[in-house]
């Protein structure tokens, strides 16, 4: 028997590198630098260290919802008889994969927009990009977890539209009432959902703010600095360390037994 993790960069396995971008006083400029990065033992490994079962670790680099939810749907399909858990990490709402998303993530800032877009270039489609897309790509795993008797559990990893959303308080609060409207949102069995419904306004909550930022400088990365061509270059990197991964285990370990599933 075997555990379906799956999620994004702060579930990957192989999540060794980190991008920096440079902000130019001629303007504002920005320029992709990647770096190679401590690997850390992730908090799928030591979950299956300690429960003593094989983990397949699905976390992908960039990946979104439909991607997240869409690989473990696939894999559980095709091993229904193997599998005694389902564990997800939910990303950032924003980000968008198609149906011929790859292993590696099919995540760029062309589909990653801000939420000004839900009401400029994505209006229209703003249900179906960022609300329906994660809201069903739960349900459908839940249904056919169900149907192979195989518990799920869900929870929020990242906020769900970035760190800063209030700064645009009308759309935030149009956003929730689409969410709180959606039909999906009252399918979606509650039974192993953690921090349900995600945001705050709404009562619930998210791993990275209840938890991962408390203390953001002892459980992530961290800062970054370096000077090229004179500038100062300076990002902070809110991937867990160490540390910030122990932590993710010890929650989800103590929300298992909460459930009562170990």
């Amino acid at each position: 028997m075997e555990i379906v993790i799956t999620g994004d960069s702060f579930t990957a396995p192989d999540y060794t590198i980190y991008k920096i971008r440079t902000f130019l006083r001629d303007g504002f400029k920005e320029e992709d630098i990647w770096k190679p990065m401590p690997t850390y033992t992730c908090w799928p490994i030591q979950l299956s260290k300690h429960l003593q079962f094989p983990v397949i670790n699905l976390g992908t680099g960039g990946a979104g919802n439909f991607g997240i939810c869409k690989r473990a749907t696939d894999h559980i399909v095709k091993n229904p008889k193997n599998i005694k858990l389902c564990i997800v990490a939910l990303s950032d709402w924003r980000r968008k994969e198609h149906t011929d998303f790859s292993r590696g993530g099919n995540y760029s800032e062309e589909n990653h927009f801000d939420v000004q877009d839900i009401d400029k270039k994505y209006k229209k489609k703003s249900k179906a990009n960022l609300i329906d897309n994660t809201l069903r790509s739960i349900y459908e795993l839940q249904t056919i977890c169900k149907q192979f008797d195989i518990p799920c559990v869900v929870f929020q990893m990242l906020e769900p539209l970035g760190m800063s959303p209030y700064r645009l308080k009308h759309l935030w609060k149009k956003f929730l009432i689409e969410v709180f409207d959606n039909p999906y949102f009252e399918m979606i069995d509650k039974k192993y959902i953690i921090g349900w419904p995600f945001f705050q306004e709404l009562n619930g909550y998210t791993f990275i703010s209840k938890y991962l930022f408390v203390n953001k400088k002892r459980y992530c990365v961290g800062d970054f600095i370096q000077v090229e061509n004179g500038e100062l270059v300076s990002f902070f990197d809110t991937h867990p360390n160490q540390e910030g991964h122990n932590l993710i285990f010890n929650f989800i370990n103590k929300e298992l037994k909460k459930f009562e599933l170990i």
